[in-house]
């Protein structure tokens, strides 16, 4: 009888452990949070906080990545970009763990948009909570190491971005802010997607710069490269960033 509890047991025990195992998806969040640049983290978090995602695992290393860059990565306006997403992400998991993390972001961030975004999300959070998370819950560096790099859409590379790869170099290497979209896409290839956004100059009247929407070109395994045009008048679109970045999934 005892034999046959102990069996009991050991089986709860592993549909357990399968139950709350990350799964494909929040797997694929965390390398891109662990070991990507700002464009797939942005990526993860956007995609977390558009899902509902929930789970303790993924949310501590989204939490970890946030404590460890918001100081660090304030002349980059693209990783405080994805760091404001990192902040909405937890935000709307709901669990008072994260309650103090977006608490102290909110309240040292020096860089306005992420300091907004982090106390908005800090607000719909219960404060009180028997299990904080703390910097250093989690270890970026291990997860980083079993990251995988998403695999380049190699047939959507040009001829030349074809051999810069196979010479082991960066396709984007042979690029430079400034060019435009068709030369690029010449010189590197079709992106695995395409995406845009309104910036928020487009609320400005009467502004007629040309960086008041951006269309951002996604490179699975590569990068993204972000167009705005030298106007509001002008129908080229420029490269205005140029982000490496291994774990991009291209996915908008």
């Amino acid at each position: 009888m005892r034999r046959v509890t102990i069996c009991f047991a050991t089986a709860l025990l592993v549909l357990s452990s399968a139950a709350f195992a990350v799964d494909a998806a929040g797997s694929r969040y965390i390398s891109q949070l662990a070991n990507g640049g700002p464009s797939s983290i942005r990526s993860a978090a956007e995609s977390m906080y558009h899902t509902g995602v929930d789970d303790r695992e993924v949310l501590d290393v989204a939490a970890e990545v946030l404590l460890t860059n918001y100081e660090e990565r304030t002349t980059s306006g693209s990783y405080m970009d994805a760091l404001a997403w990192v902040c909405k992400a937890i935000g709307q998991s709901g669990d008072s763990r994260y309650y103090a993390t977006l608490d102290q972001v909110s309240s040292n961030a020096s860089h306005r948009s992420l300091k907004k975004h982090c106390t908005k999300a800090a607000r719909s959070l219960p404060e009180e909570t028997d299990a904080p998370y703390q910097l250093g819950g989690v270890n970026l560096a291990a997860y980083a190491e079993s990251a995988e790099p998403a695999q380049p859409q190699a047939e959507l590379l040009s001829d030349t971005g074809k051999k810069t790869l196979a010479a082991g170099k960066h396709p984007f290497s042979v690029l430079a802010a400034g060019m435009s979209m068709e030369e690029i896409t010449d010189l590197v290839g079709q992106p695995s997607n395409m995406t845009g956004r309104v910036t928020g100059k487009a609320f400005i009247p009467f502004y007629q710069g040309g960086d008041s929407s951006q269309m951002i070109a996604l490179y699975k395994g590569l990068g993204r490269i972000v167009y705005n045009r030298t106007n509001a008048y002008s129908q080229t679109w420029r490269a205005a960033e140029i982000i490496e970045d291994s774990q991009e999934s291209g996915y908008p």
